[in-house]
């Protein structure tokens, strides 16, 4: 078999990156520096460690590594060619866990959303799913004819039409594209073949992992996503029918897509140097922000950079950047048990009591008040 012809077919059913290895270094040393978050938390995914590996990599065993933040790849041998597929996820990190992560390895807050959209950057891909399409592919003898590839990609080319859509919060479409989407696969020769991967539970996982990517691409906060996106899981889980898990999936489709007009029509009222200013912020809070470093970043001079912020926020730089984190410490004052002292740090003020001050101020009471109080609600 062409083993190219393999490895792009492996890459369009599992959509997640396939390596061949031919070139071993040079092609791992790419792997690392796209896909390695931080070689702290990911040391399996650095070349060296991946070079120890394949070097002991047998025939017809497929190996699936992971790392601290549950984060695969797999490694396999096929004809004497080693595959490297992934990375991928088995699910969805929730915000509390990545929170938790981070604070037990000692990493700042501004970790946080990079590694959320790293996570949901990657497909996610069940375990049998993965493990029945590549021996699909390596034992059961598909037939690798025109027509079979045609309308895989047929399928595929439907499925960045329905990201776009989502991109664009193309309201009135997306649901047509959606269905055209699954006719699509449900045509595809190899899908019928395979149960795992048109399973009602692995389609749903399926399409959510394109909606949250497609939305993630628009600028729609991973939050807003997060919210919209686990809520239906729940409902999708709970459904006895077929046809209730399918009304729930374009329900979800339907207000992600609403979610990311909304969010294109609010920041249209905003410049785009505002626009980039508010999202770095929320991304580094635990970082030490300057003004001077932040009009650095869009190109503009100190003063005409502020004047330009106040204008259209109503907020001084520096008042949004405390409203933001206190906003984050309220968070975790709620919903965890952690020292007031480790929050205070984790958003940005190694100084508690500077922390309590500041907090005091956006909040009218202290920290550890604050999580009395949301404790008795």
């Amino acid at each position: 078999m062409d083993s190219s012809l393999f490895e792009r077919l492996l890459h369009v059913l599992l959509k997640t990156p396939v390596f061949k290895l031919d070139n071993k270094d040079e092609q791992l040393e790419q792997f690392e520096n796209e896909y390695c978050f931080d070689e702290n938390l990911q040391p399996m995914f650095t070349k060296t460690i991946l070079l120890n590996i394949i070097s002991d990599v047998e025939k017809n065993v497929i190996y699936e590594i992971a790392d601290d933040i549950n984060v695969y790849i797999s490694i396999f041998n096929f004809e004497n060619e080693i595959y490297l597929v992934g990375p991928y996820v088995r699910e969805e990190y929730s915000q509390q866990d990545i929170d938790n992560l981070l604070i037990e390895h000692h990493l700042p807050s501004a970790y946080s959303l990079s590694l959320k959209l790293y996570r949901n950057s990657l497909s996610l891909i069940y375990h049998n799913q993965l493990y029945n399409i590549i021996n699909s592919c390596i034992y059961e003898n598909i037939n690798y004819d025109d027509k079979n590839y045609s309308s895989i990609y047929r399928r595929y080319d439907s499925e960045r039409a329905f990201e776009h859509l989502i991109r664009m919060g193309d309201v009135e479409n997306v649901i047509a594209m959606q269905q055209i989407m699954l006719d699509n696969a449900q045509n595809s020769g190899f899908l019928k073949s395979n149960t795992s991967y048109i399973n009602p539970a692995v389609s749903f996982a399926i399409l959510r992992t394109l909606a949250r990517k497609a939305a993630e691409s628009s600028g729609l906060s991973v939050v807003t996503i997060d919210e919209i996106t686990q809520r239906y899981a729940q409902l999708a889980d709970s459904a006895v029918t077929i046809s209730r898990q399918e009304e729930y999936s374009k329900k979800m489709i339907l207000e992600l897509t609403k979610a990311v007009r909304e969010h294109q029509l609010k920041y249209s009222n905003y410049s785009l140097p505002v626009v980039r200013t508010l999202e770095y912020i929320i991304s580094h809070l635990s970082d030490e922000l300057k003004i001077i470093n932040l009009a650095k970043q869009v190109d503009m001079s100190v003063s005409n950079f502020c004047k330009l912020f106040k204008n259209e926020t109503g907020l001084t730089v520096n008042e949004y950047i405390t409203t933001q984190r206190c906003k984050k410490a309220a968070e975790f004052l709620s919903q965890t048990n952690f020292p007031v002292q480790e929050i205070g740090s984790y958003v940005g003020y190694d100084d508690n009591n500077y922390f309590v001050k500041v907090f005091k101020k956006v909040y009218n009471t202290t920290p550890t008040q604050y999580r009395k109080n949301q404790r008795k609600k």
